[in-house]
C-alpha cells in the first residue's frame, strides 16, 4: 500500500546506494529470470539453445553469481555458458580477483610482434605470500594447442587471446578461491568435446537377457497359479 505521506510527483532522495534486487528463493529467481527473458537478456553462448533451457541456465548462473555475492545482473555481464556449464569470461576473473583483496601487485605485459615468438606475460603477487606468480602464453603454444588461426577471437584479436590465456592461468594458479569454483571462457572453450558412438551391441545383450528373465518369471508365477 503506498504512503500517505509521499506524493504522486515528489522525488524520493535515498540515502547511500540503492541496493539491488536480490531474490530469496527458487521460484523468485525464476521470477526474475522470466523478466530478463522477456526483454531479450539472455546470457552469453545460449544463442542456439531451446528457449526453456536459456532460462533454466539464466536461473542457474543467478544462483551461481548470488553465492559469491553479486546480484542476478552480474550474470548477464560475466558468465558466457559453454557445454551447460556457466563460466566466467572478459574481464570477470579479474575483477573477481581484485574484489578478493588478495593481490598486491598485478602486471600484464603484452604480446611483441616484433618477436620471433610473440609471447604475451602476466605476474601477480599476494598479500600473504611471499612468492610471484608468473604466468605466460606464446604464439607457439597457442599453435601446439591448434589455436592459432582458429576462425574467431584467434584470428581477430590474437593478441588479446594470448593476454587472456595467459591471464587466466594466472589467476587459477595465484588466487583460485577469488574466482569461487567458476573456470574461465577463454580456457574451456578450446576443450574439445568428444561424443563417444554407444555400443548397442552391449545394450542389446542387456535387453535380451532382460527378456530372458522376465519370461521366466512369468513361466514359474504360470506353474504356481496351476499348482
Amino acid at each position: 500500500m503506498k504512503d500517505k505521506n509521499i506524493a504522486d510527483n515528489e522525488v524520493i532522495q535515498y540515502e547511500g546506494p540503492i541496493k539491488p534486487l536480490i531474490p530469496q528463493n527458487l521460484t523468485q529467481c525464476t521470477n526474475v529470470a522470466d523478466q530478463f527473458a522477456s526483454a531479450g537478456m539472455y546470457l552469453a553462448g545460449t544463442d542456439r539453445l531451446p528457449e526453456e533451457k536459456k532460462k533454466a541456465m539464466l536461473v542457474v548462473s543467478m544462483m551461481k553469481a548470488m553465492s559469491i555475492g553479486k546480484d542476478p545482473s552480474w550474470a548477464l555481464e560475466f558468465i558466457y555458458v559453454i557445454n551447460n556449464k556457466p563460466t566466467l569470461f572478459g574481464d570477470g576473473p579479474l575483477a573477481l580477483a581484485n574484489e578478493s583483496g588478495l593481490i598486491e601487485n598485478f602486471a600484464e605485459y603484452p604480446p611483441d610482434q616484433n618477436d620471433d615468438n610473440p609471447t604475451a606475460m602476466c605476474t601477480l603477487k599476494r598479500k600473504d605470500r611471499e612468492k610471484v606468480y608468473t604466468s605466460n602464453f606464446s604464439r607457439e603454444q597457442a599453435k601446439r594447442a591448434k589455436l592459432w588461426g582458429k576462425p574467431g577471437p584467434w584470428t581477430q584479436y590474437p593478441d588479446r587471446m594470448l593476454q587472456l590465456r595467459a591471464r587466466a592461468r594466472l589467476l587459477r594458479d595465484a588466487v583460485p578461491e577469488a574466482l569461487g569454483g567458476f573456470q574461465v571462457r577463454e580456457e574451456l572453450q578450446d576443450v574439445v568435446v568428444e561424443s563417444k558412438p554407444v555400443n548397442l551391441s552391449v545394450l542389446d545383450d542387456v535387453v535380451e537377457e532382460d527378456i530372458v528373465e522376465l519370461e521366466k518369471v512369468d513361466s514359474e508365477q504360470g506353474d504356481t497359479q496351476e499348482t
